[in-house]
């Protein structure tokens, strides 16, 4: 699975509005390309980013971090769209655990 095709996965899943806007965010996906508005949404509800030099890279393979983090901060959304008492109780702690361990 690529990244672009998580972008996608985790936008539909979520139900999330597409996001269009007139400019590209990353130099490697156009605004014409049917990934666009999946990138675009992800990227603005934080889910996923991109790198240091202003790419996406949308066809390399989505490693086991861009997964973990981008299912885990969705979920935590979606736990406060239903307005239950923790906000991102079920992430946070996960979520600081995962930065410490994939960034050693």
């Amino acid at each position: 699975m690529t990244r672009a095709q998580l972008a996608k996965m985790l936008v539909v899943t979520m139900g999330w509005g597409l996001i269009k806007p007139p400019f590209e965010r990353f130099s490697d996906v156009p605004a014409d390309s049917w990934m666009f508005p999946y990138v675009e949404t992800v990227a603005a509800r934080g889910a996923m980013s991109g790198f240091m030099d202003g790419s996406f890279e949308p066809n390399l393979p989505v490693t086991r971090r861009d997964a973990v983090v981008a299912v885990t901060f969705s979920a935590g959304k979606l736990i406060t769209a239903r307005h239950l008492l923790f906000r991102y109780a079920a992430c946070q702690p996960l979520g600081c655990h995962l930065r410490n361990y994939f960034t050693r």
